[in-house]
C-alpha cells in the first residue's frame, strides 16, 4: 500500500482485506478506520482523548470495536491548571 494514499483510502483498503485487527498509531488514524469499518477491531496506541472525541464510550468500557491506550491529556491538563 502506497504511503501517499490519504488515511481514509488506506483504512478503506484495509477494511476490504481479510484482516483480524486494524492497528492505529494515532487518533487521526482511528477516525479513518472508524469510518471504514464497524466490525473489524481497531486498536490504537496513542490517543489524546478517545472519550472526548467519541471514539470510545469510556476508558473502562470502550464498547464498540475500538480500544487502546490513552495519553489522558485532558485529565492531565486540568490537573495542571489546579496546581
Amino acid at each position: 500500500m502506497s504511503a501517499l494514499l490519504p488515511k481514509a483510502d488506506k483504512a478503506a483498503a484495509l477494511a476490504r482485506m481479510p484482516v483480524d485487527v486494524i492497528f492505529a498509531h494515532s487518533s487521526t488514524q482511528v477516525e479513518a478506520a472508524r469510518q471504514a469499518t464497524q466490525t473489524i477491531p481497531i486498536v490504537f496506541a496513542n490517543h489524546a482523548d478517545p472519550v472526548g472525541v467519541g471514539h470510545v464510550a469510556s476508558l473502562a468500557r470502550p464498547g464498540g470495536n475500538i480500544t487502546g491506550l490513552s495519553m489522558l491529556l485532558t485529565e492531565l491538563s486540568a490537573k495542571g491548571l489546579k496546581c
